[in-house]
């Protein structure tokens, strides 16, 4: 299942007629570094943006959109949140021995070596 199609079921966006294009979801997920979570959530946000301007009222007849804004933008948190939550892991060094001292030297100074500016700037 390529990204855009799982954005695509995110936002519960039908293939056979898409309220977004495979360009436009893409451009969703290039906006947000390749993350599907943060992508669903600006296309809920568009979506709600589009929703909330298209209030119509024909005669009797009025077509309120405003709680499928409100949903749009409360399912946009949630994927926000479950992004910005999620898990991290990282590894612990150890200081338990002499080579243990030496790999964390060699980390440190392989992980802040290309901060350092060169001499003369």
């Amino acid at each position: 299942m390529t990204d855009t199609a799982m954005v695509r079921l995110l936002i519960s966006d039908n293939a056979m007629s898409p309220l977004f294009t495979e360009e436009e979801l893409q451009a969703f997920l290039s906006l947000n570094e390749g993350s599907i979570a943060l992508a669903a959530a600006q296309a809920c946000e568009a979506l709600a943006r589009t929703y909330a301007k298209e209030n119509e009222q024909i005669g009797d007849y009025k077509v309120d959109r405003s709680t499928a804004v409100e949903s749009l933008l409360s399912l946009a948190k949630r994927y926000r949140e479950s992004e910005y939550n999620r898990p991290a892991f990282a590894i612990a060094e150890d200081n338990v021995s002499t080579f243990a001292e030496l790999e964390i030297i060699r980390n440190y100074i392989l992980r802040t070596e290309s901060t350092v500016p060169p001499d003369g700037i």
